[in-house]
């Protein structure tokens, strides 16, 4: 996986910070280094959950586990969670201190999380874990699901020309 340069399409930064700012209510700089090392974590992430939904040997888990897949995978989704768990402290510790969150925009609303986080209130009902899972969930969710669907739509029919014929008979 290269690096964010001008080579690649910005449309995918852009795509991306713009997710980032609706559902974590931040900015972006698509020229930090904290903010390249995110959209290699994020193309690198789905590159390979796309990789494995269309190749048929990488979804055998044991073989899955033993090739380096797994572990880039895994090292690129800890960097992703890694990068929302400290919003979401960031984000509870101004909502906690009654910090106004600055978003540079006078007409600015609230983000998905701090939506969330004060719906929960002073007790809390929301666990870290559970806004985290929720924020990626809402990151993640758009990102190529029409294309990823249709293929592994496709993968299966082929993979059962029985349904395959009733498909094509309707």
């Amino acid at each position: 996986m290269g690096s964010l340069s001008s080579s690649q399409p910005a449309s995918a930064a852009t795509w991306l910070f713009q997710r980032i700012e609706t559902v974590l209510g931040l900015k972006l700089d698509a020229n930090g280094i904290k903010e390249k090392q995110l959209m290699e974590s994020f193309n690198m992430t789905c590159k390979l959950v796309t990789a494995r939904i269309v190749e048929p040997w990488l979804q055998l888990d044991a073989l899955y586990k033993l090739l380096p897949y797994q572990r880039t995978f895994e090292k690129n989704k800890e960097i992703l969670r890694r990068f929302v768990k400290e919003i979401i402290k960031e984000k509870r510790k101004q909502i906690k201190d009654n910090i106004k969150i600055d978003t540079g925009d006078t007409k600015s609303m609230k983000s998905f999380l701090e939506l969330h986080i004060e719906s929960s209130g002073v007790d809390g009902r929301f666990s870290d874990e559970e806004l985290l899972e929720e924020s990626l969930v809402m990151l993640l969710a758009a990102t190529d699901t029409s294309a990823v669907g249709l293929c592994f739509t496709i993968c299966l029919l082929a993979k059962y020309p029985d349904v395959q014929e009733k498909v094509f008979q309707e």
